[in-house]
């Protein structure tokens, strides 16, 4: 059964001695560079965010500030040093303000329930002040990416 299977589906039984793997493991760059801005901004927004006390949170006041100047930083890095769409490009370092939100709001909900009422607007605010800064960061990167390739010889 097991050889009529194997047969089936086209498997060698046994690997032969001559077989060796072709290719060697190797870590694409552009998923690593995506992984760390989305960090370096998650942490960036965060931390400060995070030191407010619930009292004196107002949305977007205590986003603004370096956290969001460190996502349009963000965003013009990979818009200059990646070919990805512009849209991925945005959207990466845009999506760690809501994340770095929506980590407040779960610590403060299991904490005290009634705090974070509105979350869902609280989340939409900050949807739109991080794909603000990032979609500039983006379009600033892209636009420097074809100055410079535009002035070489």
């Amino acid at each position: 059964m097991l050889l009529q299977l194997a047969t089936y589906f086209n498997v060698p039984l046994r690997r032969p001695q001559a077989m060796r793997p072709t290719r060697r493991f190797r870590l694409d760059p552009e998923p690593l560079r995506f992984l760390t801005a989305f960090a370096v901004c998650f942490f960036a927004v965060g931390l400060p965010y995070w030191w407010i006390p619930v009292r004196r949170l107002t949305l977007p006041d205590a986003l603004t500030g370096p956290g969001l100047f460190v996502v349009g930083a963000a965003a013009l890095i990979l818009g200059w040093s990646l070919l990805s769409r512009l849209w991925v490009i945005a959207l990466v370092p845009a999506a760690a303000v809501p994340a770095a939100v929506w980590a407040r709001i779960l610590v403060d909900g299991w904490n005290n329930p009634a705090v974070h009422h509105v979350w869902a607007l609280e989340l939409s605010i900050t949807e739109a002040a991080g794909l603000f800064c990032a979609g500039l960061g983006a379009l600033l990167g892209r636009l420097l990416r074809r100055l410079s390739r535009s002035r070489r010889p």
